[in-house]
């Protein structure tokens, strides 16, 4: 459910509303399922960055409206009361009980946090810094997807189509590899979620390669020869 609710928060992140209550609407309901995926694993929590463009851009939106400091400090305290209430609202749909004992939910963070920086054997990995850790998570990618499916995920940050949604993801991705290559245990679950996004944006990279391809390669026979050296590449 992990995998689903960020695939969704990523897609209800690419629409751009022209209303500055339809934005905020967004923040909100972005921000609410941040707050459910935190209560699933606490790193998913990472998910609420996705809110940021539509906030941005609701905050300026409404600056243009009126820019005088007191109606920008109110806009900026509705922004942060929206916010911090619909991460709450999802932390209770998904464990209330985190709610109603903080203390010990922050405890079991703790606990966590030492279980994952000193080791979780069996499972502990038995050489350990970046290098391993890094060389495990690339492996972990390359047996999913293969290096071309990789290749056409970097083609698909060119170009306007998925922004700004798939620059977050990027900041998302970098975060949480630099996150865990400091750690001496590897679990795909931690990476996992992010799969359906990496195919989607792999996806308008595949178009990219494809514009280029019709572009440059006017002849059929030009054409003939690059798709037929990508599939043997597949």
């Amino acid at each position: 459910i992990g995998t689903f609710l960020f695939t969704l928060v990523f897609c209800l992140a690419l629409p751009r509303p022209r209303g500055t209550g339809l934005r905020l609407l967004q923040v909100a309901v972005l921000c609410l399922l941040a707050g459910f995926l935190t209560t699933i694993k606490f790193t998913y929590a990472i998910g609420v960055l996705f809110a940021a463009a539509p906030a941005i851009s609701w905050l300026e939106a409404r600056s243009a409206m009126s820019g005088t400091r007191t109606r920008q400090a109110m806009d900026l305290s509705t922004l942060a009361a929206v916010v911090v209430l619909s991460l709450l609202a999802g932390m209770w749909m998904g464990a209330p009980y985190a709610l109603r004992d903080p203390s010990g939910y922050l405890e079991g963070l703790r606990a966590l946090g030492e279980q994952y920086s000193g080791g979780h054997p069996p499972h502990s990995r038995m050489t350990e810094g970046p290098l391993s850790q890094g060389g495990a998570i690339a492996g972990y990618y390359l047996a999913v997807f293969g290096p071309l499916l990789l290749l056409l995920h970097l083609f698909g940050y060119c170009g306007r189509q998925m922004a700004p949604a798939k620059y977050v993801f990027a900041i998302i991705f970098g975060v949480t590899l630099c996150g865990f290559l400091s750690q001496r245990v590897f679990f795909e679950r931690n990476f996992s979620l992010l799969l359906p996004v990496l195919v989607a944006i792999a996806a308008i990279g595949a178009a990219n390669v494809a514009s280029a391809i019709r572009v440059r390669l006017p002849t059929f026979r030009g054409r003939r020869l690059v798709l037929g050296a990508a599939a043997s590449a597949l």
